[in-house]
């Protein structure tokens, strides 16, 4: 089985480019356009209480190494997630994997 690239960020000063360029030329970000930004009603409250502080939604991402990328992070925001949970992973030297995982016995539900 051929090794797994590894996942590589884009540097900031490139994805800062990317929303400039594509907000100056189609009013979007990421390709999405605006239209598709969540606005919200004022008339309706979705927030709640986590940890002692208030969001906006209860709407967020599944964590995982997708959600934790910066362009899905602001996608998600401009889509109306309001609550990120960020996670770390690490390395677990007793499996014998290319690269970081979960450990599915302890950590998957």
């Amino acid at each position: 089985m051929p090794e797994a690239p590894p996942l590589s960020p884009f540097p900031l000063d490139v994805l800062l480019g990317r929303i400039a360029h594509e907000w100056d030329s189609r009013q979007r970000i990421f390709d999405l356009p605006t239209a598709r930004f969540w606005k919200g009603n004022p008339d309706v409250d979705l927030g709640f209480s986590f940890l002692g502080r208030r969001a906006a939604t209860p709407v967020g991402p599944a964590a995982g190494p997708h959600s934790q990328m910066a362009q899905n992070i602001i996608l998600g925001w401009l889509a109306g997630a309001r609550l990120f949970e960020l996670k770390t992973i690490q390395i677990l030297d007793e499996l014998e994997i290319g690269r970081p995982c979960i450990d599915m016995q302890t950590i998957g539900y």
